[in-house]
């Protein structure tokens, strides 16, 4: 078994013999040797821009509207 730590700020995607398995947070784990955790920075969205985000919010603003019309 191997003992990982994630930090503060980050996540843990845990995959099981390649397969994604679970999520884990901030603390310290014991993984066995079939899995392996990926990290990611819980703020670092890939593509992630200002503009973007509120183009994204108005198009679900619209869908909503339009479905709440009906």
């Amino acid at each position: 078994m191997q003992r990982i730590t994630i930090q503060e700020g980050t996540i843990g995607l845990v995959f099981r013999n390649g397969e994604f398995s679970r999520t884990i947070s901030e603390g310290t784990y014991w993984i066995f040797p079939f899995e392996t955790v990926v990290q990611f920075e819980k703020d670092n969205r890939v593509g992630a821009h200002p503009v973007s985000d509120a183009w994204v919010q108005k198009r679900i603003q619209a869908v909503h509207q339009s479905l709440l019309s009906k």
